[in-house]
């Protein structure tokens, strides 16, 4: 887990060199956002940004702002949301992982570890990708579901779950999709087999 997160801070800010296309369109929002309360074609506050070759979601980009407006113009202003978020995903996997297993205090751990030496994961969280904060959300919505279900602080968790869910879908659109799905699994795992007697059998 340690060499995860190494890997993910390591020259964050150099490497890799330079920006995507997506990094400075982003950037470019970013920056006339703060200054200016607009996006780059001079729509104010809008909640979706017009890219050269698409639109883009708006929670990355407001994030990003508040990183901007703390630490001003770098490279690492608009990468760094991805890689807190991809450095909370390793706990939020391992803790969602913990709770779905409770028996097994094997497998949050390999999870973790898994996810935090993946390629893939590292790569993504060292450049601007909204998928790698839409993960995080959803990784703390499944685990507020599965609060929910349980019966656990139900107003608590069906607000933060909410919340979480609400995020990842202005932050990503392939969230509108897998939301309803996970909703849907884990209210029928919970009406036919539930939670208690699963976790009696791991």
């Amino acid at each position: 887990i340690c060499l995860g997160i190494f890997l993910r801070v390591y020259q964050f800010n150099s490497l890799p060199a330079g920006l995507f296309m997506d990094e400075v369109n982003m950037a470019v929002d970013t920056k006339t956002l703060v200054e200016n309360g607009t996006d780059q074609y001079g729509n104010r506050f809008p909640f979706t940004f017009e890219d050269v070759t698409d639109f883009k979601l708006p929670v990355y980009i407001y994030l990003s702002a508040i990183v901007y407006k703390i630490f001003g113009p770098h490279v690492f202003t608009i990468r760094v949301v991805a890689l807190l978020a991809s450095i909370g995903t390793i706990f939020s996997l391992g803790y969602l992982a913990k709770i779905l297993f409770d028996k097994n205090k094997f497998l949050p751990l390999l999870a973790m570890s898994v996810l935090s030496i993946s390629p893939f994961a590292i790569h993504f969280a060292r450049i601007a990708y909204e998928t790698t904060l839409a993960t995080f959300f959803l990784t703390i919505f499944l685990i507020a579901l599965v609060k929910v279900f349980r019966g656990e602080k139900r107003l608590f968790w069906f607000i933060l779950g909410s919340t979480m869910a609400v995020l990842s879908t202005y932050t990503y659109p392939g969230t509108r999709f897998t939301v309803p799905v996970f909703t849907f699994l884990i209210f029928i795992i919970s009406l036919f087999w539930g939670f208690e007697i699963g976790r009696a059998h791991v």
